[in-house]
């Protein structure tokens, strides 16, 4: 077995919205349902739990049938300041 070379991908947007929903679109399994993912993608949200240490656990589908499961594990969460993860 080989080792990982694992590095930081980081990203900063600045959004023409309110901080409290740019926080709930990231925050609230409804909201993430319905943007997350590539154009053309159904969420099916199967678990979140945001949280530093938890998990967002999805299904991402691009034709009924075919799913690709998918998460999120979070490290950080400070609202509404910022959000770390790895997906």
């Amino acid at each position: 077995m080989t080792a990982v070379d694992l590095q930081d991908f980081t990203f900063i947007r600045t959004l023409d919205a309110p901080r409290a929903l740019v926080w709930k679109a990231w925050s609230e399994a409804a909201a993430l349902a319905q943007w997350w993912g590539p154009n053309n993608a159904t969420i099916r949200v199967i678990s979140l739990d945001f949280r530093p240490g938890g998990m967002f656990h999805y299904a991402m589908a691009f034709q009924p049938g075919h799913e690709m499961y998918c998460r999120f594990i979070y490290g950080e969460v400070v609202a509404p300041e910022g959000l770390v993860f790895v997906n």
